[in-house]
């Protein structure tokens, strides 16, 4: 029998159980109710961070990523952090000279105007530091072509993410209870008033349908690639789960998006029997829905009849109140109100407004960028795949997701399906 030497560095095992070990461990603290400690989690996340290949610890964390809102997240970025610096200086982590500048530029900028307005609190200043550790584990991903990884383990941190809230929300209301718009699942504070605990998994429900309509947009197109059965029914059942938590969320947000997705996605079809299969199965889904979910339906129903989408449901009034802040001075215009005191319901005018002209401009760069990046891998770009893009950007553009770093990964895992093949391209 020949020797094989096992490389356990390279092994993605020790990810899978510790993605494991997070989800049932805030199964166990949010439903359950036993003590976790913060640090525990921590401890966990730093076991692939430190001692997995850097292309594990990047495929690790977009899982990770999307459950910060459950976890010691700041600490886990920092961790994140080093590690990738670390491997960029020893193992020389390729990202060019335009990339390096414009997040080192976007990184400084957004810390010196935090520190001059006062945000110097932790959550604040790891706002310019998320640039960082984005932009180092996306070249980690291009450069191993861990595209198809990426959106996968995403989509799966998104499922366990839906799971834990509705489940640990489930423990305290009832689903009648949660078809009342004052008790929404997700809503600001609900379930940690509930369960009196200081951390807890929970998400408003228009940023998890950016998630979510980035993991639906991203994984149809990239399923084929997907050879093996686990991978592809692991793809599947995360995008159900995340499309229930979504429908129980009662946002309208995530209809409207699905409804534009679906549309597009039908009218890029080159084949028309797999439009009409499509439409098909997006009918079953429907009549399922209905049939099954009546609660939910009915919930939905109301939600959109006490809507406002003249007003934008409230975003015109404030993105008109942030402008007018915004225009008042020559400074404000050129260096922003401050990224933490605009809370437009429109991530782009958030950093406009927030960082005026000199600070929107590597900020924009640096998505220009990544995107370019991305695509360089892939040959010729049909509308379809431009679509994940596009319909991640609308749900990006109705929500103030900005200064976060688990509110700007959804804006790039649809630029990875470009990188789930073995193409050569720079990173």
């Amino acid at each position: 029998m020949p020797y094989v030497e096992l490389n356990i560095k390279d092994s993605p095992w020790k990810v899978y159980i510790v993605c494991i070990l997070i989800i049932l461990g805030l199964i166990s603290r949010d439903m359950l109710g036993i003590g976790i400690n913060k640090f525990i989690f921590l401890f966990l996340a730093i076991i692939p961070i430190l001692f997995a290949d850097t292309k594990y610890v990047a495929i690790f964390s977009c899982f990770v990523i999307p459950l910060y809102v459950g976890l010691p997240g700041n600490y886990i970025s920092i961790v994140l952090l080093v590690r990738l610096v670390y491997d960029a200086v020893r193992y020389r982590i390729s990202i060019s000279k335009p990339g390096f500048l414009l997040t080192m530029i976007a990184a400084i900028y957004i810390f010196f105007q935090n520190y001059c307005f006062g945000y110097v609190d932790i959550y604040y200043l790891m706002a310019s530091v998320d640039f960082i550790v984005l932009g180092l584990a996306m070249s980690v991903l291009r450069e191993n072509m861990a595209g198809k990884e990426a959106v996968l383990f995403f989509s799966m941190g998104n499922a366990a993410l839906g799971t834990v809230m509705l489940s640990a929300t489930l423990s305290y209301y009832s689903l009648e209870e949660l078809m009342n718009p004052a008790s929404r699942l997700g809503y600001t504070g609900l379930l940690m008033s509930s369960s009196g605990a200081n951390m807890a998994t929970s998400i408003d429900p228009n940023f998890y349908a950016m998630n979510t309509i980035a993991c639906i947009s991203a994984i149809f197109l990239i399923l084929p690639e997907f050879k093996s059965k686990l991978s592809r029914y692991l793809a599947i059942i995360s995008i159900i789960i995340s499309t229930g938590c979504c429908l129980v969320g009662l946002s309208r947000t995530f209809i409207v998006l699905l409804v534009i997705w679906a549309l597009l996605w039908f009218i890029s079809q080159e084949n028309i029997k797999r439009a009409v299969t499509f439409t098909a199965i997006i009918g079953i889904l429907i009549f399922v829905f209905f049939q099954f979910m009546p609660t939910v339906v009915t919930g939905l129903m109301n939600r959109f009849q006490g809507a406002d989408f003249a007003g934008g449901n409230g975003r015109i009034e404030l993105i008109s109140n942030h402008f007018e802040a915004w225009y008042e001075t020559i400074q404000s215009i050129f260096f922003g109100i401050g990224l933490f005191n605009c809370n437009t319901h429109c991530a782009p005018l958030v950093y406009l407004f927030g960082l005026g002209i000199v600070g929107f401009i590597p900020v924009l760069g640096w998505f220009t960028y990544q995107w370019n990046r991305c695509k360089s891998y892939y040959g010729r770009i049909s509308f379809k795949e431009v679509i994940p893009v596009l319909i991640t950007f609308i749900s990006f553009a109705s929500i103030p997701a900005a200064g976060a770093i688990n509110y700007t990964l959804p804006m790039l895992i649809p630029m990875l399906i470009f990188n789930v093949s073995d193409n050569n391209g720079g990173s």
